[in-house]
């Protein structure tokens, strides 16, 4: 039986999302696939070649230019893939070489909400071409992926969906390496991480987090990442005399960030849009429970055992429900466990992510 091939265009594997595509690519070997990785890193950090798999990476930093487009090209006439899986920047360049060399299976994943692109644009028009464009691009795929429930009813709402098949595949993560801090060790913060953005809502979050203090006057709010509305939020924060409680941490190497998941009272989310939400995830592996706003990923994520909903625009709402998560703690944190184990741990999941979508095409 002649080997199929399957090529998957990703960012590279230091971040904990697309380590999930290099697993996900280990698993299709098991069916005798060949899998070619087509990476967005520089030379040095290229995986070596293995066993049915082979990694490229592309000419360019961002493959727009027309070398990349040449050397997809060149790619895809040698190997002659049966399925081709691309997201984030490469996913324009993938699905146009694979239409018109008629790929039979291609996917692309959605992983941004169009709400949240919105919200963060700075040029309307330009957003009204962004949207234009990728519902050109992904109506000339055969099948559209996303990490939630919630972005793909926004895909589908935005028309980017279009008589294609579609699938929801949450994304997953490995398992913890740090030892479980008990409550009583814990330091006395909350933490947010993510980019400094519009669609984040730090500016609301800053104003529920002064009703916080007002009964837990010595926690600290622990504002981790970078973005264009810092000295906004450093602002606001000073305006509402809560600058004295908060600590921004521009950013942190990946470990450390998880210690400081491990050692925070709960996590933060208070996004106004966000397709997944991958720091709640990383902060339930760790026993530490969420608190959130409802967007399209997080309910998905919490359940109201392992965290709990709370609103930017309702008075005391962060207040009322920290206290709640406070009062019972270790049990908040104890479904926080079981609840990364079950639906979110990369060990357990990934084989069947695999084998449902090989099903699909054979």
């Amino acid at each position: 039986m002649k080997k199929r091939t399957i090529f998957i265009a990703t960012s590279s594997f230091t971040s904990t999302i697309n380590y999930q595509f290099k697993r996900l690519g280990e698993e299709f070997t098991k069916d005798n696939i060949n899998v070619v990785f087509i990476l967005d890193c520089p030379n040095h950090l290229l995986p070596i070649n293995r066993n049915k798999i082979t990694y490229y990476n592309w000419p360019s930093k961002r493959p727009t230019k027309i070398k990349d487009f040449i050397f997809l090209f060149k790619l895809i006439k040698k190997y002659k893939p049966y399925m081709t899986m691309s997201m984030f920047g490469s996913g324009n360049i993938m699905t146009l070489i694979a239409f018109f060399f008629r790929v039979k299976n291609r996917i692309i994943w959605i992983r941004t909400t169009s709400q949240q692109t919105e919200i963060d644009s700075d040029n309307k028009l330009k957003y009204k071409f962004l949207i234009t464009r990728k519902r050109i691009i992904y109506r000339l795929n055969t099948h559209i992926y996303t990490n939630s429930k919630g972005t793909l009813i926004d895909s589908i709402n935005k028309k980017f969906v279009k008589n294609q098949n579609t699938g929801v595949y949450t994304n997953l993560f490995s398992p913890s390496n740090i030892k479980y801090i008990n409550l009583k060790d814990r330091s006395q913060s909350i933490i947010i991480a993510g980019r400094l953005h519009k669609s984040k809502g730090h500016i609301k979050l800053i104003k529920q987090f002064k009703d916080v203090l007002s009964e837990f006057p010595d926690i600290k709010l622990k504002i981790i990442g970078n973005g264009n509305l810092k000295e906004e939020i450093i602002s606001y924060s000073k305006k509402n005399n809560v600058f004295d409680n908060i600590v921004f941490i521009n950013s942190l190497p990946q470990k450390e960030l998880f210690v400081t998941f491990a050692n925070s009272l709960v996590i933060i989310n208070s996004s106004v849009s966000e397709s997944f939400g991958n720091t709640m995830v990383e902060s339930l592996r760790e026993g530490t429970p969420v608190l959130a706003t409802k967007t399209e990923g997080s309910t998905e994520i919490i359940n109201n055992k392992n965290g709990l909903f709370y609103s930017n625009d309702i008075k005391f709402s962060l207040l009322k429900n920290l206290n709640k998560v406070m009062n019972n703690w270790e049990s908040y944190s104890e479904n926080a466990i079981t609840s990364f184990n079950e639906n979110f741990n990369i060990d357990s999941k990934i084989s069947s992510y695999s084998n449902n979508m090989l099903k699909e095409y054979k």
